[in-house]
């Protein structure tokens, strides 16, 4: 465009002129980009939530897994509750005797399997991303006083 050709300042005195100012479209523009907005923003909190349930996320944030299974010593199995000490992890033994604690801090760590008041302490070394197993744990079923 010249020159010659191009609007003056005073084409523009009372605003931009009805032909270059379309309210209809500039919304229609403004819906579809929140639109798309809300899109992204929703399909990156899904791949977050599923990253934080990766092996990848448990690596980068330092927890593993404590497996292992508490029988009785006539080999039955007993109903447990394991804890990890310092952390703020749990979990009780299914009816077959076996449990699972994830999210456990990489590092040493004291788990302790009670029942019925006397109980375990056993001293593990829990890698990032990893399942430690305890193997399977004896303990005496003692009885509880009247």
């Amino acid at each position: 465009m010249t020159s010659d050709a191009s609007p003056t300042l005073e084409y523009y005195k009372d605003g931009l002129p009805p032909e270059m100012h379309d309210d209809k479209a500039s919304r229609k523009r403004r819906k579809i980009w929140t639109i798309a907005a809300i899109l992204v923003l929703l399909i990156l909190g899904l791949a977050l939530i599923n990253f934080m349930q990766s092996d990848t996320a448990s690596v980068l944030a330092g927890k593993g897994t404590v497996t292992g299974l508490v029988l009785d010593r006539s080999s039955l199995p007993l109903s447990a509750e394991i804890f990890i000490i310092g952390a703020k992890t749990e979990s009780k033994t299914n009816s077959e005797g076996y449990f699972e604690i994830e999210n456990v801090p990489a590092g040493m760590q004291s788990v302790v399997i009670a029942h019925n008041g006397s109980g375990e302490e056993i001293r593990v070394e829990v890698i990032a991303g990893s399942a430690v197993d305890l193997g399977t744990v004896r303990l005496a079923a003692t009885a509880l006083p009247d």
